[in-house]
C-alpha cells in the first residue's frame, strides 16, 4: 500500500514570512490551494494510494483523504500517524503542503522512486530543509524535519544503515519560505494561490 502523509500548518500565523505582501487571508488561500493541488496530482495518478493529511489549526475542506488534527510537535504527530494507520513494508511519501509548482508531471518522477523499494529524501532549494521523503514503513523510528533537517535524516539514516538516496527535483525543493519566493514564482502560478 502507498500512504501519503501532508503536514499543513493552517493558521492565522501560517507563512509568517509572507506578511509583508500577503495578507493572513491571503496567506491562507495559499495554502489551502497548494495543498488542493498537491491532493488532485496525487488523485490524479494511477496510484491507488491513500493520503493522510495532518492539520495543526483551522478545518480545512478535502474529501477522499484521512484528515488527523494535531497539536503534537511535528515529528511526534508523523511518529503517531504512522504507528497507528500503516504496516510494516507500506511505502510512505512524506510531501510538503506548500510545493506550488508541484503537477501531474513530478507525481510521475515519484511513482518511480515509489516502486523501487529505496529511501529517498528531496531538500530544498538551499539543502537545509527536507521538502519529501520516500521510503517503507519501518525504516524510520523517528522524524527529524525541523532546522537542518537535510542533514539531519542523512545522519539518523547512518544510524539505521539506511541507504538514503538524496534527489534534486525543482518542483519538490521549490517551497515557500519567503517573500522571494512567492515573487519568484510564474504569474500564472501566483494567480492560481491568490484571488
Amino acid at each position: 500500500m502507498v500512504r501519503f502523509i501532508v503536514p499543513v500548518k493552517f493558521t492565522d500565523h501560517s507563512k509568517s514570512r509572507l506578511s509583508n505582501i500577503l495578507s493572513p487571508k491571503q496567506r491562507l488561500c495559499v495554502i489551502e490551494r497548494s495543498l488542493n493541488n498537491l491532493v488532485a496530482s496525487i488523485r490524479s495518478s494511477s496510484l491507488k494510494a491513500e493520503i493522510h493529511i495532518i492539520i495543526k489549526g483551522n478545518h480545512i475542506n478535502l474529501t477522499n483523504v484521512k484528515q488527523h488534527y494535531s497539536d503534537l510537535p511535528l515529528n511526534e504527530a508523523l511518529l503517531d500517524i504512522s504507528n497507528n494507520h500503516f504496516n510494516e513494508g507500506d511505502r510512505v511519501v512524506i510531501l510538503h503542503a506548500d510545493l506550488p509548482l508541484f503537477s501531474r508531471k513530478t507525481l510521475t518522477r515519484i511513482e518511480s522512486y515509489i516502486s523501487k523499494y529505496t529511501s529517498y529524501i528531496f531538500p530544498d532549494k538551499l539543502h537545509q530543509g527536507t521538502n519529501g521523503l520516500i521510503y517503507s514503513h519501518g525504516n524510520f523510528k523517528k522524524f527529524v524535519f525541523g532546522p537542518n533537517s537535510y542533514i539531519n535524516f542523512l545522519n539518523l539514516a547512518k544510524t539505521y544503515n539506511l541507504l538514503l538516496n538524496s534527489v534534486e527535483d525543482p518542483e519538490i525543493s521549490y517551497d515557500l519560505d519567503d517573500e522571494e519566493d512567492f515573487n519568484n514564482l510564474p504569474k500564472n502560478v501566483i494567480n492560481k494561490l491568490i484571488d
